[in-house]
């Protein structure tokens, strides 16, 4: 049976912890600034690939509307350029917002036009991002203070749950901001946890292996970054018995739902996302997870004093057991989230009981 590890849960959680403090820091919160920059498609683009991603980009915009206008009381600013924007001219756009105290966060929404995105990473635009306003680490310098862009970051902490020694991981769409990210952070930790790590893109040169083939590697933890919809189906995964499975691409189509709204489909057909013991759905996956982490980076940023520690989830193994003593009528949301204070109290309980007693003749002596 496979569970569906919930992102508006964790981003519901992690917005409780922010409610805290946030009405203290009204004042504060209302003066400042946050720019979105978002790029109109050209008005003969008929791929109905590339207008996806303009759809999804119009989603993502809304959500962002939503976490930093409605919930945290900033304001936001939606900047929409046409797809014939000049370097020069963005450049001109940007530097004003850079040079402003009151704006504390600049992202860009991609898809960009491709003449702003070269092969030249000097002169692509998201390394015009002032590096203390790069909350989604788009730029070089952004990743260098928040390790990978937002998305990035919530795949790998979902990983993280149910990462293990000798894992083997294959991520589906590698190149790019988020596959990249991901490919990166499990890079870091290849060699400490002897993991094997495979990739499949649309260009061999940058894949280890083809869709077709990842099968035969067996892994146990799968991701999808393709944004191309149902490419993972039951075919693709016959014989693999998968941990988790990280579905973070998504399409908005024009079919509607029974609402009137458009239905979303993920990277992975519906069928196939019930051979992996957890799964992260779309939509309500990582979506929601990003706006986590882009909450919890800002809040940092601007109120260090607070403490805030970044979120993280419970281990795979734990939330199995959590939910196999759950009766199937249980739908009390589950606790995704890990206290960092009650770990702490864990690991320090742990070294205090491991730790050897000593005979009373080698106690130290307590002075008078």
């Amino acid at each position: 049976m496979s569970h569906q590890i919930n992102g508006r849960s964790i981003l519901r959680q992690v917005k409780s912890r922010i409610e805290i403090h946030r009405d203290s820091l009204k004042g504060d919160l209302s003066k400042m600034k946050i720019i979105i920059f978002q790029f109109n498609p050209r008005p003969d683009l008929t791929n109905s690939y590339e207008i996806s991603k303009y759809k999804a980009a119009d989603t993502s915009t809304s959500q962002k509307c939503k976490l930093f206008r409605d919930f945290l009381g900033c304001e936001v600013n939606v900047i929409k350029l046409p797809d014939g924007t000049q370097f020069g001219d963005f450049k001109k756009n940007i530097s004003v917002h850079n040079k402003d105290e009151n704006v504390k966060g600049i992202i860009i929404q991609y898809p960009i036009p491709p003449e702003l995105d070269p092969n030249e990473k000097s002169e692509q635009i998201v390394e015009l991002i002032e590096t203390s306003k790069d909350i989604d680490a788009m730029s070089d310098a952004g990743k260098e203070r928040w390790g990978r862009c937002a998305t990035a970051d919530a795949i790998c902490r979902v990983i993280d749950a149910g990462l293990r020694p000798e894992c083997k991981i294959v991520i589906v769409g590698s190149i790019g901001f988020v596959g990249g990210g991901v490919f990166d952070y499990l890079e870091s930790k290849e060699a400490d946890l002897e993991l094997t790590i495979e990739t499949v893109n649309k260009e061999a040169k940058d894949s280890t292996i083809s869709i077709d083939k990842f099968k035969e590697l067996t892994p146990s933890i799968l991701v999808s970054a393709t944004g191309q919809k149902e490419i993972i189906t039951v075919e693709c995964l016959e014989g693999i018995k998968l941990d988790l499975l990280v579905d973070c691409g998504f399409t908005i189509t024009d079919k509607k739902d029974e609402k009137g709204n458009n239905i979303i489909i993920g990277d992975v057909n519906q069928d196939a996302r019930k051979l992996s013991q957890f799964v992260t759905p779309v939509p309500g996956g990582i979506g929601p997870m990003e706006m986590a982490v882009l909450l919890e980076r800002f809040m940092i940023k601007e109120f260090p004093n607070l403490k805030i520690e970044p979120w993280k989830l419970i281990t795979l193994d734990k939330l199995a057991e959590v939910l196999a003593k759950r009766s199937p009528e249980d739908s009390t949301p589950i606790d995704y989230l890990v206290d960092p204070r009650l770990e702490f109290e864990e690991l320090l309980n742990k070294a205090v009981i491991s730790k050897p007693k000593l005979p009373n003749s080698q106690r130290p002596q307590q002075s008078l």
